[in-house]
């Protein structure tokens, strides 16, 4: 189902800030090392207990940080009957980037798309460091309004239900190859943006 929206010639900037769990939070969550420099043979010799709830696993090889993004699977009140849960796999190309009209110094993205998934959430993790960085750009949902009556949403929860994306509240973050991200079901947001060099992710 696809839903075509004037929103006319409107036009808005927002700055892009480094993607932050605690920013990030109305919209998902992000998944990141949260003591990169902690290696599992440093632990065992210094002993003590895994910040962030971790733990030693892989016969004290690894550090297991548990619950670290939370999926949705609302598939049983999708209106289709034989939705499933899958892993995708993307290779995604730099988008090209237009030197801001005010300032030569800094760079614009276009955003003329916006799409949720109302029925699961939905995580890009990237696979390789073949990018230093990708944009995120999310936005929070407006009440119901007749525009959006015939979308079909899940009910439950904490969870948006119906409403068009609130382009007043767009946020956009600029997340590193370190980092994945899980839009939480029903979050407005725009497709991938690799920024400086192709990335891969699933």
């Amino acid at each position: 189902m696809s839903v075509k929206i004037n929103v006319g010639n409107r036009s808005l900037r927002i700055g892009a800030v480094p993607l932050t769990q605690e920013e990030f939070a109305p919209f998902g969550d992000v998944v990141s090392n949260p003591r990169p420099s902690l290696l599992p043979s440093k632990h065992a010799s210094g002993g003590g207990s895994l910040p962030y709830n971790g733990t030693t696993a892989n016969q004290g090889t690894a550090i297991r940080y548990a619950d670290v993004s939370k999926p949705q699977d609302l598939l049983s009140q999708a209106p289709s009957s034989n939705g499933r849960l899958i892993m995708s796999q993307f290779v995604c190309e730099a988008r090209t980037l237009a030197p801001a009209s005010d300032d030569a110094s800094q760079s614009e993205f276009t955003v003329n798309i916006l799409e949720r998934h109302p029925f699961t959430s939905q995580t890009f993790a990237p696979l390789a460091s073949t990018a230093s960085k990708y944009l995120v750009i999310v936005a929070p949902s407006l009440p119901p309004s007749p525009q959006d009556d015939g979308l079909p949403v899940p009910s439950g929860e904490g969870l948006p239900g119906r409403g068009l994306p609130d382009l007043n509240g767009l946020r956009a973050f600029v997340a590193t190859d370190h980092q994945a991200v899980t839009y939480a079901a029903g979050t407005w947001h725009a497709p991938m943006v690799a920024l400086d060099r192709h990335i891969r992710g699933a």
